[in-house]
């Protein structure tokens, strides 16, 4: 009977962990998921504001309006 129960208890234990496992794969796959999209929209964003940038004409200097290239 004691081996009865101890087998019951480990069946239960190795049920539970694979649930476990399955759900915390799936929760960390959306994640995944959330994130790629987040740094897609970002770099979406950095390129449009790139290339207002450079539209402007104020690409290549620093906030003090100071030229960041070697020559005045």
């Amino acid at each position: 009977m004691v081996v009865g129960i101890g087998f019951l208890a480990v069946m239960t234990a190795a049920i539970t962990s694979t649930c476990v496992e399955v759900a915390r794969r799936r929760i960390q796959g959306s994640e995944s998921e959330s994130l790629d999209a987040k740094l897609d929209e970002i770099g979406v964003r950095l390129t449009a504001i790139e290339r207002r940038l450079a539209e402007s004409g104020a690409h290549g200097r620093d906030v003090g309006g100071q030229s960041s290239g070697a020559s005045p």
